[in-house]
Protein backbone atom coordinates (compact mmCIF):
# COMPACT_ATOMS: atom_id res chain seq x y z
CA UNK A 1 0.00 0.00 0.00
CA UNK A 2 1.43 3.39 -0.61
CA UNK A 3 1.99 5.50 2.40
CA UNK A 4 3.85 8.99 0.47
CA UNK A 5 4.98 11.02 3.26
CA UNK A 6 4.91 14.85 2.69
CA UNK A 7 9.05 14.63 4.55
CA UNK A 8 10.05 12.23 1.82
CA UNK A 9 9.97 15.47 -0.47
CA UNK A 10 7.03 17.57 -1.98
CA UNK A 11 6.64 19.76 -4.75
CA UNK A 12 6.64 23.61 -3.41
CA UNK A 13 3.24 25.48 -5.62
CA UNK A 14 1.15 28.30 -5.52
CA UNK A 15 -2.41 27.35 -4.34
CA UNK A 16 -2.99 30.36 -6.92
CA UNK A 17 -1.72 28.28 -9.38
CA UNK A 18 -2.87 24.90 -8.59
CA UNK A 19 -5.92 26.30 -8.76
CA UNK A 20 -5.55 27.80 -12.14
CA UNK A 21 -4.19 24.47 -13.44
CA UNK A 22 -7.74 22.57 -12.07
CA UNK A 23 -9.91 25.16 -14.08
CA UNK A 24 -7.22 25.32 -17.22
CA UNK A 25 -8.50 22.01 -19.60
CA UNK A 26 -5.16 20.42 -20.96
CA UNK A 27 -5.10 17.38 -22.92
CA UNK A 28 -3.76 14.29 -21.07
CA UNK A 29 -0.33 13.65 -22.69
CA UNK A 30 0.37 17.63 -22.38
CA UNK A 31 -0.71 17.73 -18.58
CA UNK A 32 1.48 14.92 -17.78
CA UNK A 33 4.36 16.86 -19.60
CA UNK A 34 3.51 19.91 -17.68
CA UNK A 35 4.13 17.66 -14.56
CA UNK A 36 7.45 16.94 -15.05
CA UNK A 37 8.56 20.41 -15.90
CA UNK A 38 7.15 21.47 -12.82
CA UNK A 39 8.04 18.60 -10.60
CA UNK A 40 11.92 18.83 -12.41
CA UNK A 41 11.97 22.98 -11.68
CA UNK A 42 9.90 23.51 -8.58
CA UNK A 43 10.60 20.12 -6.88
CA UNK A 44 14.00 21.05 -6.77
CA UNK A 45 13.78 24.68 -6.10
CA UNK A 46 14.41 25.79 -9.56
CA UNK A 47 12.76 27.93 -12.04
CA UNK A 48 14.57 26.65 -15.06
CA UNK A 49 15.99 23.27 -15.76
CA UNK A 50 18.15 20.88 -18.14
CA UNK A 51 14.85 18.46 -19.04
CA UNK A 52 15.69 15.80 -21.65
CA UNK A 53 13.36 13.98 -23.92
CA UNK A 54 14.17 10.83 -21.96
CA UNK A 55 13.87 12.17 -18.76
CA UNK A 56 10.22 13.27 -19.70
CA UNK A 57 9.54 9.76 -21.49
CA UNK A 58 10.82 7.49 -18.69
CA UNK A 59 8.55 10.01 -15.95
CA UNK A 60 5.26 9.85 -18.41
CA UNK A 61 5.33 6.40 -19.99
CA UNK A 62 4.82 8.17 -22.96
CA UNK A 63 6.51 7.09 -26.84
CA UNK A 64 8.81 9.42 -28.38
CA UNK A 65 6.74 10.69 -31.10
CA UNK A 66 4.02 11.58 -28.60
CA UNK A 67 5.93 13.18 -25.90
CA UNK A 68 7.57 15.67 -28.21
CA UNK A 69 4.16 16.40 -29.74
CA UNK A 70 3.30 16.92 -26.12
CA UNK A 71 6.17 19.32 -25.34
CA UNK A 72 5.59 21.22 -28.40
CA UNK A 73 1.77 21.69 -27.81
CA UNK A 74 2.89 22.65 -23.99
CA UNK A 75 5.33 25.24 -25.33
CA UNK A 76 3.02 26.74 -28.08
CA UNK A 77 0.25 27.26 -25.43
CA UNK A 78 2.89 28.65 -23.11
CA UNK A 79 2.16 26.27 -20.53
CA UNK A 80 5.84 25.10 -20.87
CA UNK A 81 8.81 28.07 -21.19
CA UNK A 82 12.10 27.02 -23.40
CA UNK A 83 14.87 29.77 -22.19
CA UNK A 84 17.96 27.90 -24.39
CA UNK A 85 18.37 24.36 -23.80
CA UNK A 86 16.33 24.79 -20.55
CA UNK A 87 12.82 24.55 -19.48
CA UNK A 88 10.49 25.65 -16.78
CA UNK A 89 6.54 26.17 -16.26
CA UNK A 90 4.94 29.30 -16.86
CA UNK A 91 3.45 30.41 -13.71
CA UNK A 92 1.76 33.39 -15.60
CA UNK A 93 -1.96 31.41 -16.28
CA UNK A 94 -3.32 34.80 -17.76
CA UNK A 95 -0.84 34.43 -20.64
CA UNK A 96 -1.87 30.42 -20.83
CA UNK A 97 -3.42 30.07 -24.76
CA UNK A 98 -6.56 27.87 -24.50
CA UNK A 99 -6.52 24.45 -26.68
CA UNK A 100 -8.98 24.35 -29.09
CA UNK A 101 -11.10 22.05 -31.10
CA UNK A 102 -10.78 21.67 -35.05
CA UNK A 103 -14.20 20.82 -36.35
CA UNK A 104 -15.93 20.55 -39.69
CA UNK A 105 -18.90 22.24 -40.73
CA UNK A 106 -21.73 20.53 -42.68
CA UNK A 107 -20.16 22.16 -45.67
CA UNK A 108 -16.74 20.75 -45.20
CA UNK A 109 -14.60 23.93 -44.05
CA UNK A 110 -12.57 23.91 -40.74
CA UNK A 111 -14.15 25.56 -37.84
CA UNK A 112 -12.03 26.16 -34.41
CA UNK A 113 -14.13 26.04 -31.26
CA UNK A 114 -12.98 26.45 -28.04
CA UNK A 115 -12.59 23.59 -25.90
CA UNK A 116 -15.87 23.66 -23.32
CA UNK A 117 -16.23 22.28 -19.71
CA UNK A 118 -17.84 18.94 -19.28
CA UNK A 119 -20.79 20.37 -17.62
CA UNK A 120 -21.99 22.89 -19.49
CA UNK A 121 -24.85 24.00 -17.81
CA UNK A 122 -25.21 23.90 -13.98
CA UNK A 123 -28.14 22.40 -12.46
CA UNK A 124 -28.67 24.35 -9.17
CA UNK A 125 -30.57 22.01 -7.64
CA UNK A 126 -27.74 19.59 -7.81
CA UNK A 127 -25.16 21.80 -7.18
CA UNK A 128 -26.40 24.34 -4.17
CA UNK A 129 -23.42 24.56 -0.99
CA UNK A 130 -24.73 23.33 2.30
CA UNK A 131 -23.76 25.02 5.49
CA UNK A 132 -21.93 23.24 7.76
CA UNK A 133 -21.31 23.93 11.92
CA UNK A 134 -17.53 24.29 11.56
CA UNK A 135 -17.04 26.27 8.31
CA UNK A 136 -13.28 27.38 8.72
CA UNK A 137 -11.47 30.24 7.79
CA UNK A 138 -8.84 28.60 5.41
CA UNK A 139 -11.99 27.43 3.31
CA UNK A 140 -13.38 31.10 2.68
CA UNK A 141 -9.35 32.10 1.94
CA UNK A 142 -9.60 29.02 -0.39
CA UNK A 143 -12.65 30.72 -2.07
CA UNK A 144 -11.11 33.41 -2.54
CA UNK A 145 -7.76 32.22 -4.13
CA UNK A 146 -10.60 30.47 -6.96
CA UNK A 147 -12.51 33.35 -7.20
CA UNK A 148 -9.81 35.76 -8.22
CA UNK A 149 -8.04 32.83 -10.82
CA UNK A 150 -11.41 32.35 -12.37
CA UNK A 151 -11.61 36.07 -12.79
CA UNK A 152 -8.33 36.73 -14.07
CA UNK A 153 -9.16 33.50 -16.55
CA UNK A 154 -12.52 34.54 -17.72
CA UNK A 155 -11.11 38.52 -18.14
CA UNK A 156 -8.47 37.17 -20.49
CA UNK A 157 -10.76 35.10 -22.72
CA UNK A 158 -9.32 31.91 -21.03
CA UNK A 159 -12.62 30.09 -19.37
CA UNK A 160 -16.34 30.63 -20.25
CA UNK A 161 -18.44 32.52 -18.01
CA UNK A 162 -20.25 30.70 -15.57
CA UNK A 163 -23.89 31.08 -15.54
CA UNK A 164 -25.21 32.92 -12.25
CA UNK A 165 -24.43 29.89 -9.52
CA UNK A 166 -22.06 31.18 -7.19
CA UNK A 167 -22.96 31.01 -3.70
Amino acid sequence: MANPQKENGFTPISNEVLEALCLFRIPGEVRQVVDVVIRKTYGFNKKFDYISHSQIIERTGLKKQNEGRALKKAIEHKLVIRNDDKLGFNKHYDQWIPFVQVIKSDDGKKVIKKATPVIRNDDKSSSETMDTKDIKETYTKEREVIKKVREELEKKGLLRKRANCES
